[in-house]
């Protein structure tokens, strides 16, 4: 592969073997025609190339193959940059612009509804907007694994060791404690938000904050205990920690619990980070993926691209799935717009195994609407590698991985080792992972090595995508 040290005077597109157009670098207008035209040919499935070159060979020319040293090819990555015309804060980029249109032409046909952009779309961010990209692009990089990240979640719901009791309202009492006493003599503290939904569900719903801030225990217990008496409807007392009452819903209510939400969810979305989160009740969890740069990050540009699932396990919400697509609307990557395109909105009804069977089919479905984004930034976990350890071993004993000095090869691949082992994967995006957690967690490394790891495993990502 040749170097490039300046960037080439022309571009050439070559679809199928065969050089179709080529356009002076300077010409704005053609760079912006010719990008179109090579994501047209991408869409449809044929062999597209871009070219920065000196000589272009002539139209309709058949190009050489790879070895041929008359021939300047590069990463996709090296290519996007050397392209683009030097392109100054706040004026428009034809490479953005074309990029930025492709990419509005996959959200329309998969239905999303992009907010609109305080600047013409493709112009260029000034520097704060590409810093801002390096930090948010390292902050996701950091994130757990998605499928960890849901599955320690997982773990700490079933912790509780949840169970539900079913019992007619009208032999619940409460006592001068607020405890909530079952038909059993057990009693369950209550949570305010279940307390509420219990008072509801008796029919004295209004009198929710008399009884839970004013009254005195003795009277509070006799008030509500003499509601419940008349109350003539059956109840789901949904308990934890073996002593909370932490909601109260019908018998009809469908417990499919985040838990299980997470988990059915955790498979299709294993290679993504995540950020997941969990309140007692509710539970929201994003999977997401970034590209590693974008060559005249500009107003307009999709920066950022997930799938969101969101449950409520205390009969206060539907479970919802949605794919998620991060615009830019500013120069500076600070006023950030959010379109969603749901796949599943399903309420707390109906057989258990069907809806969980619904949420893995919901989260494939929300990832395939932004599939273009995702294929368009990479292809790293396409990309296998036959053996993990053995391409460690490699990559460490005089590869891109390699330590400053050669004793301390052993050290570094057993630090990569452990850390491939607490996320492992066949694809070179698990090696790269493998990379940058070590990079983090062992304090033996030199910062100098440290910084080493993080630099190369992003372009080793980038180059196997590329």
């Amino acid at each position: 592969m040749n170097a490039i040290a300046t960037p080439p005077a022309r571009l050439a597109l070559i679809i199928d073997g065969v050089t179709v157009r080529t356009v002076a670098r300077a010409d704005q207008a053609g760079v912006r025609a010719v990008m179109k035209d090579f994501y047209a040919a991408e869409a449809s499935g044929r062999a597209a190339r871009l070219l920065p070159i000196d000589d272009a060979p002539p139209a309709a020319q058949v190009v050489e193959d790879d070895e041929d040293e008359d021939t300047v090819e590069v990463p996709r990555a090296v290519m996007a940059a050397a392209l683009a015309q030097p392109t100054a804060a706040g004026t428009v980029s034809a490479v953005a612009v074309a990029r930025i249109e492709q990419q509005e032409a996959w959200a329309s046909a998969a239905g999303f509804a992009l907010p609109s952009t305080l600047f013409a779309a493709g112009t260029r961010c000034i520097a704060l907007g590409d810093s801002n990209f390096v930090a948010e692009r390292r902050r996701v990089a950091e994130l757990p694994a998605f499928d960890a990240a849901a599955r320690e979640v997982a773990a700490r719901i079933r912790a509780e060791n949840r169970s539900d009791v079913q019992a007619p309202m009208s032999a619940l009492s409460m006592d001068q404690t607020g405890r909530i006493v079952l038909p059993d003599g057990r009693a369950l503290t209550v949570t305010r938000s279940a307390f509420g939904q219990l008072a509801i569900r008796g029919g004295f719903g209004a009198g929710v904050r008399y009884l839970a801030e004013c009254c005195d225990p003795a009277r509070r217990a006799v008030n509500v205990s003499a509601d419940l008496a008349n109350a003539n409807r059956p109840a789901v007392l949904r308990t934890r920690n073996a002593g909370e009452v932490f909601a109260v819903v019908s018998p009809s209510y469908a417990a499919v619990d985040a838990d299980r939400v997470l988990l059915a969810a955790a498979p299709v979305l294993a290679d993504a980070r995540g950020e997941v989160t969990y309140d007692g009740s509710s539970t929201r969890a994003t999977a997401l993926w970034m590209p590693d740069l974008v060559a005249d990050l500009a107003c307009g540009d999709i920066f950022k691209a997930g799938v969101r699932v969101r449950t409520d396990d205390t009969g206060g919400g539907r479970i919802v799935v949605e794919a998620v697509l991060f615009r830019n609307r500013c120069l500076n990557l600070i006023i950030i717009g959010e379109a969603g395109v749901p796949t599943l909105q399903q309420v707390h009804r109906g057989d258990l195994g069907d809806i969980e069977g619904r949420i893995a089919v919901a989260v494939q479905e929300a990832r395939d609407l932004i599939a273009p984004f995702l294929e368009a930034w990479g292809h790293a976990r396409a990309a296998k590698v036959a053996d993990p350890m053995e391409t460690l071993r490699k990559l460490v004993y005089g590869g891109d991985l390699a330590p400053p000095t050669k004793g301390e090869r052993e050290h570094a691949l057993e630090a990569l080792t452990a850390a491939w082992n607490a996320e492992p994967g066949d694809s070179w995006a698990d090696i790269a992972n493998a990379a940058t957690r070590a990079a983090h967690e062992d304090r033996d490394f030199t910062q100098e090595y440290r910084d080493h790891l993080e630099a190369r495993a992003a372009r080793l990502v980038y180059a196997v995508a590329a």
